[in-house]
C-alpha cells in the first residue's frame, strides 16, 4: 500500500517524485527553488525524465494523430521503462 507524502515524512523516509516530460531542461530551475533544496538536504528524491530518450525514430518522435485521424496531434500511449 503507498502512503501519502505526509505519512513517509513522518517515518523518515524520502518522498519520490518522477515527471515524465519532452522537456526536461525546462525543470532545472526547480534546483534553485524550495524543491531543489528539499533534494539536496535528502527528504525529496526528484526525478525528470526525457521522453524522448525512450523514442524509436531517428526523429525522436512522442506524438502521433489522434483516433479518427483528424487535425491535431495526440500523444502516444507506449510504456516508458
Amino acid at each position: 500500500m503507498a502512503c501519502s507524502p505526509d505519512a513517509e515524512r513522518r517515518r523518515g523516509g524520502q518522498v519520490r517524485i518522477d515527471v515524465v516530460t519532452i522537456f526536461p531542461d525546462y525543470l532545472k530551475v526547480l534546483d534553485l527553488s524550495l524543491i531543489g533544496k528539499a533534494a539536496d538536504r535528502g527528504p525529496l528524491d526528484l526525478h525528470v525524465h526525457d521522453l524522448r530518450d525512450h523514442a524509436h525514430d531517428r526523429h525522436r518522435t512522442v506524438d502521433d494523430t489522434p483516433l479518427g485521424g483528424r487535425g491535431g496531434h495526440g500523444h502516444e500511449a507506449r510504456r516508458v521503462g
